[in-house]
């Protein structure tokens, strides 16, 4: 009776260990979706026309996939654990091959049983490597095309062979923005606005062309009046502020000159998507002649900004 209950309790332990392997390649992730990404994957990188946008939204897809992969690797790691236990405990086999037939019979249940167990874990393993894989070329294509991007020489405006594309897109625009000036004024409605913003209109107008026409002017006089007056720490510190307002008056006339132009009411779409980004243009202007006048200053002055 004892030997047939251990024999019971040792096919119940092996029916335990299987169904542990049977639930594990159940809960592993799905191969066979798997084949289909991977594939699709693998197309979409050597295919030229894929876009950035396409590639980052494959590649998140792909981690979550990895991550899925690296995960199974590990779900039966103490059930492995404990059935290579098992077998240790039965001992090495004889070099005779003569064993015990309960003995050689327990021993095939629990190396099946084992191999059960390592096959999910073992299939992610190879799966993860050909994430891992897809992954890393998806980053090494996008790299590419990044540094590709970098050293493309865009068309120069100095090369004359740009300049009929250049003239057509500016007078296209110009087009645009007397038709829709001309339209507007068609409405009848800019008439009543301009009668009711005229005088703020011209306030504003007197005011960008003096600040633009006389601004830097002003600010150089004015700073080289500190400059002469102040000792050698107070003329750093005001010519600093000095020499920035030969930037900020510019700019403040053109904020006053965009707000006189919105103003009149004939500005269409196009005309204010020029009007937002004037004041940037007019910034880089006024900050790039100030830059160079620092650097290289008109006259022997020994205190400019940067020696």
């Amino acid at each position: 009776m004892a030997g047939a209950a251990s024999r019971l309790r040792l096919w119940l332990l092996a029916l335990v260990l299987l169904a542990n392997g049977a639930l594990a390649q159940t809960a592993a992730p799905d191969f066979t979706e798997w084949a289909l990404v991977a594939g699709r994957a693998a197309s979409a990188i050597d295919d030229r026309r894929t876009t950035d946008l396409a590639l980052e939204q494959l590649r998140g897809q792909l981690v979550g996939w990895r991550t899925a992969f690296l995960d199974s690797q590990t779900d039966n790691a103490s059930q492995i654990d404990t059935v290579r236990g098992q077998i240790d405990a039965l001992g090495p086999v004889p070099d005779t091959g003569d064993e015990a037939p309960q003995i050689a019979k327990r021993r095939s249940e629990l190396t099946r049983a084992l191999g059960l167990l390592q096959a999910p874990g073992l299939e992610a393993d190879e799966a993860y490597r050909n994430a891992d894989g897809l992954i890393a070329d998806i980053d090494r294509l996008t790299r590419d095309r990044q540094a590709d991007a970098l050293m493309t020489v865009w068309p120069a405006p100095f090369n004359p062979a740009n300049w009929p594309a250049g003239l057509a897109a500016l007078s296209q625009a110009l087009v645009r923005l007397a038709t829709e000036v001309s339209d507007a004024w068609a409405t009848g409605v800019p008439k009543i606005v301009l009668g009711a913003n005229l005088p703020a209109i011209l306030a504003y107008l007197a005011a960008a062309l003096v600040l633009l026409n006389r601004g830097r002017r002003w600010m150089e006089r004015l700073a080289l009046r500190f400059i002469g007056n102040t000792t050698a720490h107070g003329r750093s510190a005001y010519g600093l502020l000095m020499s920035l307002g030969q930037v900020l008056l510019p700019l403040a006339g053109v904020y006053l000159l965009v707000a006189a132009l919105r103003l009149t009411g004939l500005i269409g779409l196009s005309g204010n998507a020029v009007l937002d980004v004037l004041p940037q243009a007019g910034f880089a202007l006024f900050a790039g002649r100030w830059l160079g006048i620092q650097v290289f200053p008109k006259g022997a002055t020994p205190d400019t900004l940067l020696q």
